[in-house]
């Protein structure tokens, strides 16, 4: 049966990147989504790690008004996206990093520096980022 022919109901899901999209989607077909934070349901997985046993522990939660208490703001598409530059310029500053500190380093053998200096052509790409 699918969500969209479905009564209106409550919905948890353990909060991700993907889950804030179903959310969404869930939501405009009715119902009422409750994203809960990973450390609240972890707290109820028994044993091993799969799909069966994370709803299980979904389930679990849910059944806890504390946890539901704490639940996740859905997140718009633009907040993902923002979000999303966020870390692709973290990445960015940390390889940069990295690249500067592989350049510096003194006693590297004459291939090594070679490899070193094809990296340090990237960084004026990375700066432009």
């Amino acid at each position: 049966m699918s969500f969209r022919f479905m009564a209106s109901t409550q919905i948890g899901l353990e909060a991700c990147g993907a889950s804030h999209h179903w959310a969404r989607l869930l939501r405009s077909l009715g119902h009422e989504v409750v994203l809960i934070p990973p450390q609240y349901v972890k707290a109820y997985v028994q044993r091993g790690k799969n799909d069966k046993i994370d709803a299980e522990a979904i389930c679990e939660a849910m059944s806890r008004p504390r946890v539901q208490a704490r639940s996740v703001p859905i997140k718009t598409v633009a907040q993902q996206a923002a979000l999303t530059m966020l870390g692709v310029r973290d990445l960015l500053v940390k390889q940069r990093t990295m690249l500067v500190n592989a350049i510096r380093e003194e006693g590297v053998p004459a291939l090594a520096r070679e490899m070193i200096g094809e990296l340090a052509s990237q960084l004026p790409q990375l700066d432009a980022s």
